[in-house]
């Protein structure tokens, strides 16, 4: 309990953080031993009564039960009786939060203060002819199928490594394929529709300058299928086209050599492409975070959502997925819209999830992994808090579904599944020049198909494109390096943040990826070192709490 004296005392600081004035908690940054004293921001002096791991809270005040115990401002779960300097934990933490769904009928955001058209900043880039800009030049393999995708794998590979040289082929960037298990003997409807759209959206991605097109010859998703699909589509299909059926080749064995042919003939042709000086504004960045813990959405996350906002303000797109995860935290973004319908398109989408997951007996506030859980995320309304911080804090200007381009607008919420990989495969089936992830936990990982980053909408006519690149926290110390998550150019650039186990660094991509981070970087790491402070960032929104419940269940909202 609280106390006057002031000898052996530490600075909270030392120890903890707390995201957001009106929370009752603070978040350990470096494990704490039981009984030590820390001094927080008002001078007040609270005992800290147990062990508490890095990651983990402890209570700042009592926190009676029925109350709810808050971080970012928001309810993360309904006290069971809380003592000052407890830590929090299932023992005395319910999960039960309130579902929010109501909404102002005259909701209005502002748009922002977007950046002079002289001022922003630019990036080198492939000006496709439809207009669209991208931050890579591949050759892309297509399997139409299940049945073609080992033979798609093969061609890419073995093209990688005995035609394709980067001193021979300056312009382009690598020979990749997309192997799936879909498409053969599934069923019509939104299935295939969901599919051709994908497959379709990769092939015409800004990113992708020659394609090759493989089917097996018999299956529902077949060659004629994908050409159609893409002949219909609004945007012009205007690149280098080859197209291998496996069945009509001869088998497997010809068909690779086939494909290895057209990827030989295909290579000066897209070499002839040349990077170009392009307005920041032609970017679209996707985010995404992985393998999160604690710090994921008080250090990583904020930083890429402040690159998000500048991409915004300076005219780009920005991206935020897994839908599953906003469980929790989705009355913010909803707040967030430009008006109400959008803000009523966000609970829809989470509340299809929802139902969608109890069909087969599954709830999303099991979401979180072990990994998650040992990190201090104890239950998803927590990551999801941290997770939609990626996506900065402008207005949300609409809603795309499953793989499909976010056209004239600035940010929008697509709808994926909750998987990092996964979704990541969709955000590229989008339309974009990069894409970005926060990891957390030491984690990582890299798409093939992705441009070094990853895929996300297209923009506008004029080819609004996106970029990604991972991020890392510093456990322990929560602390990011000046070079955090670039966005920019396609890149895994810049020194990174060394995790606490000494982990791998990000490489660079060459000189196109370190004058695209540095449009954007010099802006976020100054704000970096705020998260060091005992108040932590401040969280935008309004005060209201959501959860995973059904409507009507769970503690109200108080007041």
């Amino acid at each position: 309990m609280s106390t006057p004296e002031t000898a052996s005392m530490a600075p909270l600081s030392e120890y903890a953080i707390i995201v957001d004035r009106a929370d009752n908690l603070a978040v350990v940054k470096k494990s704490i031993a039981q009984r030590i004293r820390v001094t927080l921001p008002e001078g007040r002096i609270v005992d800290v009564l147990s062990a508490v791991p890095s990651g983990h809270r402890f209570a700042i005040r009592p926190i009676p039960a029925g109350e709810f115990v808050l971080q970012f401002g928001q309810p993360i779960g309904t006290s069971l009786g809380i003592a000052e300097g407890e830590k929090i934990s299932p023992q005395n933490m319910s999960n039960d939060i309130p579902t929010v769904r109501h909404l102002t009928e005259n909701l209005f955001t502002p748009a922002p203060d977007y950046i002079p058209e002289t001022e922003r900043a630019t990036f080198m880039g492939f000006r496709r002819p439809d207009g669209r800009v991208g931050t890579r030049n591949y050759v892309l393999i297509v399997p139409t199928s299940m049945c073609a995708s080992h033979e798609a794998q093969q061609i890419s590979m073995m093209a990688e490594f005995t035609l394709y040289n980067r001193a021979k082929y300056p312009n382009v960037d690598g020979v990749v394929a997309i192997p799936h298990n879909k498409g053969c003997g599934c069923q019509d409807g939104s299935t295939i529709e969901v599919m051709l759209r994908t497959l379709s959206n990769y092939a015409d991605h800004p990113n992708v300058g020659g394609v090759i097109l493989m089917d097996l010859g018999c299956e529902k998703t077949n060659l004629s299928q994908v050409e159609k699909y893409l002949l219909k589509r609004e945007m012009s299909f205007n690149k280098p086209v080859a197209k291998i059926g496996i069945q009509e080749a001869g088998g497997t064995l010809a068909a690779i050599a086939q494909g290895m042919r057209e990827v030989e003939l295909m290579l000066p042709e897209v070499n002839r492409a040349a990077r170009e000086r392009t307005s920041i504004s032609e970017l679209v960045l996707a985010v995404k975070c992985g393998a999160s813990d604690a710090f994921s959405g008080i250090s990583a996350n904020p930083a890429l959502g402040r690159a998000a906002d500048l991409i915004v303000q300076s005219g780009g797109t920005v991206l935020i997925t897994e839908v599953p995860e906003f469980c929790g935290a989705e009355h913010v973004l909803a707040n967030r819209a430009k008006d109400t319908q959008t803000g009523l398109a966000i609970y829809r989408m989470v509340d299809w999830y929802k139902d969608y997951a109890s069909k087969f007996g599954a709830v999303l506030n099991q979401n979180p992994s072990p990994g998650n859980i040992a990190g201090g995320l104890l239950n998803i309304t927590i990551k999801s808090l941290g997770a939609i911080s990626k996506a900065g804090t402008t207005r949300i200007e609409g809603v795309t579904e499953y793989a499909e381009t976010a056209l004239n607008v600035t940010r929008a919420i697509l709808r994926t599944n909750p998987r990092d990989v996964g979704a990541l495969e969709v955000v590229q089936g989008d339309d974009d020049g990069v894409a970005r992830a926060a990891v957390g936990l030491h984690g990582g990982h890299h798409t093939p198909p992705q441009p070094r980053g990853g895929d996300v909408g297209p923009g506008s006519g004029k080819g609004q494109r996106a970029l990604v690149c991972t991020v890392q926290h510093q456990r322990g110390r929560h602390r990011l390096a000046g070079a955090v998550a670039l966005v920019g150019g396609a890149l895994d650039q810049g020194p990174g943040v060394q995790d606490g186990a000494g982990g791998r660094q990000p490489q660079s991509h060459g000189q196109h990826d370190e004058e695209a981070a540095g449009a954007v970087l010099p802006e976020v790491a100054p704000g970096l070192e705020k998260l060091n402070h005992d108040d932590g960032p401040r969280r935008g929104g309004r005060r209201a709490g959501a959860g995973c419940a059904a409507p009507g269940r769970g503690p109200r909202p108080r007041g």
